[in-house]
């Protein structure tokens, strides 16, 4: 193989890595605001559970 085409294959999968970075980058970010709406309702049914104003269901 000629160098430039291995030079063309290289950049193209480091072009591919990025990608792949940022796609998980963005799935990281959401799991973190996923995982903040957990704890927000948490902290909320905890504290209605203390205000006695926790209904459960029947």
């Amino acid at each position: 193989m000629k160098r430039e085409t291995y030079l063309e294959k290289i950049g193209q999968l480091s072009l591919e890595i990025r990608e792949a970075d940022r796609q998980i980058m963005g799935l990281v970010n959401l799991k973190k605001l996923k995982n903040a709406e957990i704890d927000r309702l948490n902290n909320l049914m905890v504290e209605e559970a203390r205000n006695g104003t926790l209904y459960k269901e029947e």
